[in-house]
């Protein structure tokens, strides 16, 4: 998630994967990933959704299975145990994580939220669906959301 982390990752590895929390804390990751040994080499953004046919469904959904969405700075990386997720979790609203993943089943916010990480500069992308709704956003993903974004 840092500058280190981008030096052993383009000393070591053969790309960088980033969880996109900030955006712009991405772009200068993947800039100090370049700049140490990582040009040429792929850079993927992770981002997490919810689909759901029910937009409230799905906010529940992901503040239930995802409610890291809505913590900031380094609170995911630092905590020493899984109980200390779950007083996080008491700390956000549905809507919080709502505001941080896309949630529902609208299509052109899911095409938005990709083209933003394009953007950013990363030349592959890991769509994270939170929750148990795997095959149902798979479905979506391969029927509306991939055609929509090729």
């Amino acid at each position: 998630m840092g500058p280190i982390a981008a030096k052993v990752a383009a000393e070591s590895g053969d790309q960088l994967i980033h969880a996109l929390s900030d955006p712009r804390a991405a772009i200068a990751v993947m800039a100090a990933f370049r700049a140490r040994g990582g040009a040429g080499k792929s850079c993927m953004a992770e981002t997490s959704v919810c689909y759901h046919e029910d937009e409230a469904t799905a906010r529940e959904i992901a503040y239930t299975w995802w409610p890291i969405a809505a913590n900031t700075g380094e609170l995911n990386w630092v905590l020493p145990s899984w109980s200390h997720y779950e007083h996080l979790q008491q700390m956000v609203t549905p809507d919080r994580v709502a505001e941080k993943i896309v949630c529902g089943p609208d299509l052109e916010r899911f095409v938005a939220k990709v083209k933003e990480i394009e953007k950013l500069g990363f030349d592959r992308i890991v769509i994270h669906q939170a929750g148990p709704e795997q095959e149902t956003f798979l479905r979506f993903a391969r029927d509306k959301l991939l055609p929509a974004i090729r």
